[in-house]
This record gives C-alpha cells, sequence and structure tokens, in this order.
C-alpha cells in the first residue's frame, strides 16, 4: 500500500536555534560520543487504517557540525480504505484479493491493500465504499552525514533513503550546503534530493481507465522519478527570536496513478454503470513557500510556522502551525500543538463520471480533492538527566470536503508517540 511520498527531509528552525533557545531535554554538549533514540508512534482513524510505527535513531557526534546518524523505521498498517467508488443511493458490492473491482455490474471497488479472504464486502445505499482486510508493513532505512568544508561555519551534508513495502520501492539520495555568516547570525543553504520509486501490485499495473471488473494488468510494476531542491534562509533577528524562509521546487515524471483505485461511472439516475481505473498525468511540478518564527517568551517559547504550495495539477494548499511550549521545570516542559491545513482539489479530480464519460485524466480519491484538516495536541518532555529523557505526545485530527461534503472524505484520528532518548 503506497502511503508516502519521496520528500527531501530539511531540518527546521533547531539547527539555527539551538545555542540561542535552550530546550529542556535538548542533545548534550559539544564532545558527545553517541546518542540514541527510539520511540513508538500510533495512528488510528475511526474505522479506517491503523499503523504502528517503531522508530529507531542512532547518531554519533564529533562536533556540533560532525554528524553521522542512522534511523530505521518500520511500519505496520491495516484496517480499511477508500477504494474511490461513489457514494450511492443503492447498494454496491466488490471483490478480488484487494477488492479492486466489481462484483456485479452495479457495484465497483478498489482498495489500497490486499482482502485477506478475497470475498465479497457489500455495502448499504448512501455508505463510503471501505474495503477491509488489507495489511501492509514497511521498513524504511536513512542515513545520513554532515562534515565542515573548509571551517566549522560552512558544513555539508550527504544522505541516503530506502524504504520497501510488498507492492512499494522507494530509493532516494540528497545532498546540501549551508555556511553561516555575520558573526553566525546568518545561516543561508542549498539542498537536493532525487528518489526512484516502483510499485508492483500484485495483480499488476491495471489499464488506464479500463473496466476494473474486465480489464487486464498491463505492466508487472510502474516507475517514477522524483528530484527536488529547497533554498533556505535563517536569521537571528534579536537575542529572542529568530526566522526562516525556505522555497522548494519539485517536478517528478513516470506513474502517479494510485493502481488501487478506482472511478464510478453512473447513469442519469445515479446508478453505477461501471467502474474505472484511474488515470492522473505522468508529470507533476510543485513548488512551495515556508516561513516560521521562533520567539523565546521569558522561559517559553512560541514557534509559528505558514507554508504556501502549489503545483501544475491545480492543487494549492496552506497549512499554519503553532507550537507554544512551557519549560515547568528545569526537566519537564508542557507544549501545546495546533495545525492548519486547507488544500483545493487537482484539476482532474471528480466524485464519479457520467455514463459515457472518458477523459484523458480522473480520480476519485479524496487525498487530491478540496480538503480542510484540523490538528490539536499535547506534548510533555521530562528529563531524567543529562543523558536520559522521555516524550509523550497525543493529537486528535480531523478531515472533511469543505466545498462537496464527500463522506469519503471526512475522517477523524488519533494519534500518540512515545519516545526515549539517551546519551553515551
Amino acid at each position: 500500500m503506497q502511503l508516502k511520498s519521496s520528500q527531501l527531509k530539511l531540518s527546521m528552525l533547531a539547527l539555527a536555534s539551538g545555542s540561542l533557545l535552550s530546550a529542556v531535554g535538548a542533545s548534550a554538549a559539544e564532545g558527545t560520543d553517541w546518542q540514541a533514540e527510539a520511540a513508538v508512534l500510533y495512528y488510528g482513524e475511526l474505522d479506517r487504517v491503523t499503523a504502528l510505527e517503531p522508530v529507531i535513531n542512532l547518531k554519533r557526534i564529533w562536533s556540533p557540525e560532525q554528524i553521522a546518524s542512522a534511523t530505521l523505521v518500520l511500519d505496520t498498517l491495516g484496517g480499511a480504505s477508500h477504494n474511490g467508488a461513489a457514494v450511492v443511493d443503492s447498494p454496491q458490492t466488490f471483490a478480488g484479493s484487494s477488492g479492486s473491482y466489481a462484483a456485479s455490474s452495479d457495484e465497483g471497488d478498489d482498495d489500497d491493500d490486499d482482502d485477506d479472504d478475497g470475498g465479497e464486502q457489500t455495502f448499504a445505499a448512501g455508505e463510503v465504499p471501505l474495503i477491509s482486510g488489507f495489511e501492509d508493513f514497511r521498513m524504511a532505512l536513512d542515513l545520513a552525514y554532515t562534515q565542515p568544508l573548509n571551517t566549522p561555519l560552512n558544513t555539508i551534508s550527504v544522505g541516503t533513503a530506502l524504504s520497501k513495502e510488498e507492492d512499494y520501492l522507494s530509493i532516494g539520495v540528497n545532498g546540501g550546503l549551508a555556511a553561516e555568516l555575520f558573526s553566525r547570525n546568518t545561516k543561508v543553504s542549498v539542498s537536493g534530493a532525487a528518489a526512484y520509486d516502483r510499485i508492483a501490485p500484485e495483480d499488476g499495473i491495471p489499464q488506464i481507465l479500463g473496466d476494473s471488473l474486465t480489464a487486464a494488468s498491463t505492466l508487472n510494476s510502474a516507475d517514477k522519478w522524483v528530484g527536488e531542491y529547497t533554498l533556505g534562509l535563517t536569521q537571528v533577528i534579536n537575542k529572542i527570536s529568530i526566522v526562516q524562509l525556505n522555497y522548494n521546487s519539485g517536478k517528478s515524471s513516470g506513474y502517479h496513478t494510485d493502481p488501487y483505485k478506482i472511478i464510478s461511472r453512473l447513469d442519469s439516475a445515479g446508478v453505477p454503470v461501471d467502474y474505472l481505473n484511474e488515470s492522473r498525468p505522468e508529470q507533476r511540478a510543485k513548488q512551495s513557500l515556508y516561513s516560521a518564527l521562533k520567539v523565546a517568551l521569558g522561559t517559553h517559547s512560541l514557534t509559528a510556522s505558514y507554508r504556501y504550495y502549489w503545483d501544475d495539477w491545480s492543487v494549492v494548499a496552506k497549512t499554519s502551525d503553532a507550537l507554544l511550549r512551557f519549560n515547568l521545570s528545569e526537566r519537564l516542559y508542557l507544549e501545546g500543538h495546533g495545525r492548519w491545513h486547507q488544500q483545493t482539489k487537482a484539476d482532474f479530480y471528480q466524485l464519479w463520471l457520467a455514463e459515457a464519460e472518458v477523459p484523458d485524466y480522473a480520480s476519485a480519491d479524496h487525498r487530491l480533492g478540496d480538503l480542510q484538516t484540523q490538528t490539536l495536541g499535547l506534548n510533555m518532555g521530562y528529563q531524567f538527566s543529562d543523558n536520559q529523557a522521555v516524550t509523550f505526545r497525543t493529537e486528535w485530527y480531523h478531515q472533511s470536503d469543505p466545498v462537496t461534503g464527500n463522506k469519503a472524505a471526512q475522517m477523524d484520528a488519533v494519534i500518540s508517540q512515545l519516545g526515549f532518548k539517551m546519551v553515551f
């Protein structure tokens, strides 16, 4: 099941603000040899996907400018996922090992993974087709290394990433340069990343806009190439505040279609006629602007950020994020977190197609539709000693379609994470 996107992971304000705004539970001082972090994340959607994700990170620290790290992530996912079929006023039945086709002419389906028993699943009139029974496992490994370049004020970073699922493989590399100027009050950076993705569903790559029940698979696998770069500026404003600005641009070429998604074709009465495999363009260009401000409020701090994203699929997204941190003592802190996100739909996104309609591109995947999400959470951390700390966070996530009220896009989730850090 494909639930990720290849993307360069950039360091945020912490890189520039570590010496300015110290925090409870911060990393050990210069001269530390090893640092280990472990965390377990739980993500649970109501009546949909559930994920459990252990993460282990190990760092070798020679100096603040010379660090090597390795991160291992293991994901276990399961539950139910919308296949793309429209919500209609009549029952629908779907079948197949992946739930990706209709069991009769009135029904259609596609799910993000394999149905355990390969049997039929029937949904009542007005019910969202959530195909249950899928399970997936992902393993990801990230390696990174940063070292000074000529002087400690200039650094070079390189990294590589590997992610593997039963039907999906992603291999990526990244690198960057950074320089600190004007008595280390200004930091400029440039970085880039490239990735190769391959998806190989068990039943092969479905025929684009072919009938999901009768059209034969055309290929065993499909590929995609991704490349992007980021320009960054971090500036110390005064003794209590730092601002960061980033510009990101990326392009991808190849197979963007989700092989597990379908789209309904309805007659004039709103009754399903058939179900087609979805189709997305083979090219995508995206850009984004990111800004962040971190301010010390006495012994506490506020971090606020805003991101504006746009691409040539007509998706425009705006994301605001705020984190208010209260240092209750030298060892204990609490953080309140809020996030608001809104996006417009892709130009080929449709809830369904007319009976005889066969466009070049069409998708009913609500992730490409009009979306509005809110996240509210609470984080806490406690430092047992100079070398050990524990963190915990829990968040509530709500998602909806504010334009059409699409029931498939309406979803609530709970996110919880427990982490432990050790320096030795």
